[in-house]
């Protein structure tokens, strides 16, 4: 039977991980039903001093552990205990839900080591975002990914993050499918098998993405900034609806400050010269990208 671990941040100083076993299929929707009982793996593994007594079975568990431990601390520092849950899904699920990773359910790969998967989970079809193998930092993108996306996952023009696995190196993660692909399908597949876009079409997805930036600029405590707005990043649902995505290079403002000063990261073209020069970022560097996108 299937496990939904609801992401339940009490407070900063409490950690508690609920895992639900709902008496029907596993889903977002029942992360509070069914029977519970208090988890505190990542709690006590951030803070209890015998490490000894949590020490992982096999490698699956390490990472497990490893992962969950980087997304409580980002949960609490980034969200402020106001995420929605989210499922955890075993490597063994994915493996089902994709047939193997076979090449039938591959839909694309980016450029930023990452391959994007339709499947099956739980009857329902889903976007599956594969990570290759990395270093520290790239997890610490993917955990950040994870924290931002439960965050926003309300808002109609963000695309939904149902739930991650976490006992693979690099996290992998579970998104709502939308039928008509990333906006980039639309721009640059080449040969060109898919019509153009009309102006209706595009000006309405350039409202619904300036109000997902716009959402991500004012509606929490701190400010976010995206950082990576690219038509990769744009997915379209059936009646080409745009939902926002990938927030992995995303960062917050700090209190009482104007600006947040960050590696310089993204793509060539989509980031702008002030941030290359300064790695400086502020509201208008979002608005530089969606600019970007539409030019």
């Amino acid at each position: 039977m299937n496990q939904v671990y609801g992401i339940n941040l009490l407070s900063t100083s409490l950690l508690t991980a609920t895992v639900a076993i709902p008496d029907n299929k596993c889903g977002v929707s029942v992360c509070g039903g069914g029977y519970h009982k208090k988890l505190m793996w990542w709690s006590r593994l951030l803070r209890s001093p015998k490490k000894n007594q949590l020490e992982p079975k096999n490698e699956e568990e390490a990472f497990l552990l490893a992962n969950g431990a980087l997304l409580l601390q980002e949960l609490v520092a980034l969200c402020d205990a106001k995420t929605t849950p989210l499922c955890i899904f075993s490597a063994k699920d994915l493996n089902l839900a994709t047939n193997n990773y076979h090449r039938h359910q591959y839909v694309l790969r980016h450029t930023y080591n990452y391959t994007l998967y339709k499947g099956i989970l739980d009857h329902r079809l889903v976007l599956i975002k594969e990570f290759q193998d990395h270093d520290y930092l790239f997890t610490e993108q993917v955990i950040n990914e994870i924290a931002v996306g439960s965050l926003l996952n309300k808002h109609a023009k963000v695309l939904t993050i149902f739930g991650c696995c976490l006992e693979t190196k690099a996290p992998i993660l579970i998104f709502e499918y939308l039928p008509n692909g990333a906006l980039s399908d639309h721009i640059y597949s080449s040969p060109k098998h898919l019509p153009p876009l009309p102006l209706e079409t595009r000006l309405r997805i350039a409202m619904d993405i300036a109000d997902a930036v716009t959402y991500l600029h004012l509606a929490n405590s701190k400010t976010i900034i995206h950082r990576h707005i690219s038509s990769d990043n744009i997915f379209l649902d059936q009646h080409f609806g745009a939902k926002l995505s990938d927030f992995s290079l995303s960062v917050s403002i700090p209190y009482g400050e104007r600006h947040v000063d960050a590696q310089v990261v993204g793509t060539f073209g989509f980031t702008g010269p002030e941030c290359i020069a300064t790695g400086r970022y502020i509201e208008k560097s979002d608005v530089l990208g969606i600019g970007a996108v539409f030019f």
